[in-house]
């Protein structure tokens, strides 16, 4: 893959995830993914730094205060926040370029551990996206691999080969859905999905062919899981399709969204923006009603500044949206709309390139 689309995949990719879970014991294991938090504490922002500086961070929005805190590590996250989540009573940050993931008490807003994920030559083995399942948290890594860290040791206790450059994953039905999109592989972006038994976690069951570069999946509460594929960036669209777990066979839904998107309330939440028109790089929003399978427009007020979308996240407690709106230069924007898609509020200058959201 030539230089422009590495900076696609490296920096300027970031998928956005609205979720949080019931607390646990330190002795216990976390309860399942899908035990949400009621979204009426406060917001985390991942702000996902610039290519290749150390300027990613974490901003965190108290609900109940209306204060804003710029950054709770304070300058000291590292380089490409790329993911985030909660599970148990922590928050894991995988940050990318620094090749960790780094792990925070979430009451406390304080830093636990940083996990170096890094082969015996010092090699990064970089890490990407994340999820949890029954205590462990996976995290897929640009060496072609799936780590597990297990949530008590806080430890890598196993790791999966996948295909080249894996990128988003899903757990559905007891199985690891991993994107494989060869983003920066030599013959140029991939098209399949692993498929991996979670029960053993050895190796792939399978690859399921889908389309061109695969980049974000989720899960809905069903247990359907669905992905954006990006194309080639030039001659080849991006688009939307599903998954049923149940047999492994695959739906198109049409060419979009492409980018982030996040499930809440019986409904995908996304927005598309193409990002090699950044100058211009206004986006569209919409929704996707998962029980009568059809498109939907998201009304965004009109006089609310959003230049360049960047993430979307949708708040479990009342349904609030939050967009992020990247700035590649400067610190970016969070606006705040409500579910009928008016504006709340903006949050000045999150960071640079706020791009993922978690609720708890």
């Amino acid at each position: 893959m030539n230089k422009f689309s590495y900076l696609f995949k490296a920096s300027m990719m970031c998928v956005v995830l609205a979720m949080g879970f019931t607390g646990c014991e330190e002795t216990q294991e976390p309860k399942p993914k899908q035990s949400l938090w009621s979204g009426s504490h406060g917001a985390f922002i991942l702000n996902q730094g610039g290519y290749n500086t150390n300027d990613a961070g974490i901003s965190y929005y108290n609900f109940e205060t209306g204060e804003f805190q710029p950054d709770i590590m304070s300058g000291a996250l590292g380089a490409t926040g790329q993911d985030m989540l909660i599970y148990g009573s922590k928050l894991y940050v995988s940050v990318s370029t620094s090749s960790n993931i780094t792990v925070f008490d979430m009451d406390a807003h304080t830093l636990v551990k940083r996990v170096g994920l890094f082969h015996a030559d010092k090699s990064p083995r970089t890490p990407r996206y994340l999820e949890a399942y029954q205590g462990k948290i996976y995290a897929s890594c640009y060496d072609g691999t799936v780590i597990r860290l297990d949530t008590l040791q806080l430890a890598v206790d196993g790791e999966v080969a996948v295909g080249e450059y894996p990128e988003g994953m899903a757990v559905a039905n007891g199985k690891l859905y991993v994107a494989n999109s060869g983003g920066m592989s030599a013959d140029g972006p991939h098209n399949t999905v692993s498929v991996i038994d979670l029960s053993l976690f050895e190796k792939e069951l399978k690859r399921i062919t889908v389309g061109l570069n695969p980049y974000i999946l989720k899960a809905d509460p069903s247990g359907n899981v669905y992905l954006t594929y990006q194309g080639n960036f030039f001659d080849i669209e991006g688009g939307f399709q599903k998954i049923d777990t149940t047999n492994d066979s695959v739906q198109d839904l049409g060419h979009s969204p492409k980018q982030d998107f996040v499930i809440a309330d019986g409904f995908i939440y996304y927005y598309d923006v193409d990002y090699t028109l950044v100058s211009t790089g206004k986006g569209s929003y919409g929704k996707y009603d998962l029980a009568t399978e059809t498109h939907l427009p998201l009304q965004i007020e009109e006089t609310a500044i959003v230049n360049t979308p960047y993430g979307i996240g949708v708040n479990p407690g009342n349904q609030d949206i939050y967009i992020a709106d990247a700035n590649w230069m400067n610190p970016g924007n969070v606006t705040i709309f409500n579910k009928d898609g008016a504006k709340i509020r903006t949050l000045l200058q999150t960071g640079m390139n706020p791009c993922k959201f978690a609720f708890y």
